[in-house]
């Protein structure tokens, strides 16, 4: 056997042992970094979704609240007609056109709307008034659909979606 051979042999080895090293370390890290960069855009999204299911409850619930004391035998304020109509649009720009219940949801929020407009709520409605039951069964179908949609939401950022 040549007596260079094993030279050769140590000479390959202590050039190839790095550089697999250098290779697996570079491959590690990038892997780490794709990692970090999930973790981050995960976490970043996560927050957002909660600060806009918190801010959709909100917008939600103080709709709801206007149109009910509008429709209270407390009269509301001048203000209340003007909120209740920048909610409805707030709420609107709030939501995904493309999510299944969106349609329904942004109807129902202007079917409440113009039916306390055509009211004028001039006039005190009593619980017995149809025009009354009507209004409230519209409430309780924005407020249950508002609902899933919340929960959806929220089962989104549990998941880390």
């Amino acid at each position: 056997m040549p007596q260079w051979i094993p030279a050769v042999t140590a000479l390959i080895a202590v050039v190839l042992g790095p550089l697999v090293s250098i290779y697996v370390v570079n491959r590690q890290i990038k892997a780490s970094t794709s990692i970090a960069e999930k973790q981050i855009t995960a976490s970043v999204v996560s927050t957002n979704r909660r600060e806009w299911i918190k801010e959709f409850r909100d917008l939600i619930s103080e709709f709801i609240s206007l149109i009910s004391i509008e429709s209270s035998p407390f009269q509301a304020e001048p203000s209340a007609k003007e909120r209740r109509i920048l909610i409805a649009e707030k709420i609107k720009l709030f939501l995904n056109p493309t999510e299944e219940d969106y349609p329904k949801l942004v109807e129902l929020i202007f079917e409440v709307n113009a039916h306390a407009s055509t009211l004028g709520l001039q006039t005190v409605l009593t619980e017995s008034d149809p025009l009354y039951a009507l209004l409230h069964e519209e409430i309780d179908k924005i407020s249950d659909l508002s609902s899933s949609i919340l929960k959806r939401e929220w089962e989104r950022v549990k998941q880390g979606d």
